[in-house]
């Protein structure tokens, strides 16, 4: 008689103890990597599947990470109104030059390696009445720091709202005050974000 080579699964819950999980394994005669196997896939329900991901981002917080330091925003809205200048500039050529969240990926890294090494680590008192101090370079750039410059730029791109200006001037003829084209402008982008903080 052969040997079956099939193996009967058993699907267990994330809140399952780890220790009753393993012993039920062994006790099926599945083995130690099953038991490890079941531990890492179920247990470890917030761990990505894919081992790429895995290897490189950590599941796992650091609260005292820096994060929102001088450099993001200097980087940040650096990367930001100069890619909105190209992009609108750009916008109504028939060869675009097109800048995306790869070029912001590469370049603000190199630019947070560099300033994090320029720039000084002497800390300022900005109100002398508190105990609230501001330096140019708190630490090392970290990867909090990365993901948010690039997050800013990722939002950059000419406005909708422009159609709508070009059809008056082209066809229409009409001229609009530039106070009243900002206010347009900047009232349909944050109905935008608005409506999408909302869902």
């Amino acid at each position: 008689m052969q040997a079956s080579n099939t193996i009967e699964l058993e699907t267990f819950k994330v809140d399952d103890n780890k220790h009753d999980v393993k012993e039920r394994i062994s006790d099926r005669n599945e083995g130690i990597t099953a038991a490890s196997r079941v531990h890492n896939e179920y247990i470890e329900a917030e761990h990505t599947w894919y081992e790429e991901v895995a290897g490189v981002v950590s599941n796992d917080d650091d609260p005292d990470m820096l994060c929102s330091t001088f450099r993001v925003w200097f980087i940040g809205l650096f990367f930001v109104i100069s890619f909105t200048i190209v992009d609108t500039y750009f916008h109504y050529r028939m060869k675009r030059i097109v800048l995306d969240g790869s070029h912001v990926f590469l370049l603000s890294f190199v630019l947070g390696k560099f300033l994090s090494i320029v720039c000084p680590k002497k800390s300022f008192c900005i109100w002398p009445s508190t105990n609230y101090r501001f330096s140019f370079n708190p630490g090392p750039f970290t990867i909090k720091e990365h993901v948010l410059i690039v997050t800013m730029v990722n939002l950059t791109n000419s406005s909708y709202a422009l159609h709508l200006i070009d059809v008056q001037k082209v066809y229409y003829k009409k001229s609009i005050s530039p106070i009243l084209i900002l206010v347009f402008i900047l009232s349909s982008q944050f109905i935008g974000y608005g409506i999408a903080g909302n869902v």
